[in-house]
């Protein structure tokens, strides 16, 4: 059987400072990157993921202390 070709794969290999979390940052679009961060860290009382939807409950929160940790803005109408 003839063996299926395959893309390269980028490893931490050598360099060890290059994290999974980098090298994701280096191919998605930053947008969509540190929105997924700040659905994934600890930010549920002010936003979640759920169900396929985006929820937001406390809008006052995620302006003031949510957006600045993972855009260049903290308005809430920006987001």
């Amino acid at each position: 059987p003839a063996a299926a070709a395959s893309a390269p794969v980028k490893t931490g290999g050598e360099k060890g400072a290059e994290s999974e979390e980098q090298a994701a940052a280096n191919t998605i679009p930053e947008f969509l990157y540190q929105l997924t961060k700040l659905l994934t860290d600890e930010n549920r009382d002010a936003i979640e993921w759920n169900y396929g939807r985006i929820e937001v409950h406390n809008p006052h929160k995620l302006e003031v202390n949510v957006l600045k940790k993972y855009f260049r803005h903290s308005k809430y109408a920006s987001f």
